[in-house]
């Protein structure tokens, strides 16, 4: 691919905020940002830590998730390559609430908060960009928390093997694959259950022919049942 600040920029193209900038500022990206790889189980940053960067992921997957006072983890987020991710730095953040950890071998470009801010200032568009996507963070997690309020089980389960499919799926010779490894652990983290019911659940799908699973991968073999149970009252 070339030398290292072309590969560099190259990555920055595909991460989604940056995408259709000029190609002078890619360069003013790259002299603020630095590289850094995470391994699988890596913690990014934890609560309390300053908001001083934002990240943006290169390849790999970051999850993000919540502490409860009770010590319980909630994953508000799983991103993949392309998305950014510490973006409340910006918007005021001087602590982080949250956790960020790598999923897998992860890549990020890191940009120092103040470079960042400087950036959207001088960027009217990007700045523009940058407000419609914490706009729309905000509801997706707005969404999530009223699932978890209202809705029940199985019907968090489903929605939630839905959105990764789409999200994450690859399609082999049956069914969509989830490219990536969750534990039940972690697919509890995410619909606020306890692993023994989300275990539950998965077990009676797979015996009814809707999902596969390894401890690797899922496999969604019946959208069509699973979308039954996302369309409770």
């Amino acid at each position: 691919m070339g030398k290292p600040e072309a590969q560099k920029i190259w990555y920055l193209h595909k991460i989604n905020l940056f995408q259709g900038i000029p190609d002078a500022d890619y360069l003013i990206i790259d002299r603020h940002s630095r590289e850094k790889i995470f391994q699988r189980g890596e913690i990014i940053y934890l609560p309390g830590a300053p908001a001083s960067a934002v990240y943006m992921i290169k390849r790999g997957k970051v999850k993000i998730s919540r502490i409860t006072e009770g010590g319980k983890e909630f994953t508000i987020a799983i991103l993949k390559e392309g998305d950014i991710f510490g973006e409340m730095a910006v918007a005021g953040e001087e602590e982080r609430e949250e956790q960020a950890m790598a999923m897998e071998e992860t890549y990020l470009c890191i940009m120092p908060r103040d470079d960042f801010q400087r950036l959207l200032q001088e960027k009217p568009y990007l700045s523009l960009k940058f407000i419609k996507l914490v706009g729309l963070r905000r509801k997706i997690l707005e969404i999530r928390l009223k699932d978890l309020l209202f809705k029940s089980a199985p019907t968090r389960l489903a929605r939630l093997l839905l959105f990764l499919a789409e999200e994450y799926g690859q399609a082999p010779s049956e069914g969509t694959w989830l490219a990536m490894r969750l534990s039940h652990q972690e697919i509890a983290n995410m619909t606020g259950l306890a692993r023994e019911t989300a275990s539950t659940f998965l077990s009676e799908w797979k015996k009814e022919g809707w999902i596969d699973y390894t401890p690797r991968q899922i496999v969604i073999k019946s959208p069509k049942n699973l979308q039954m149970l996302t369309e409770e009252p």
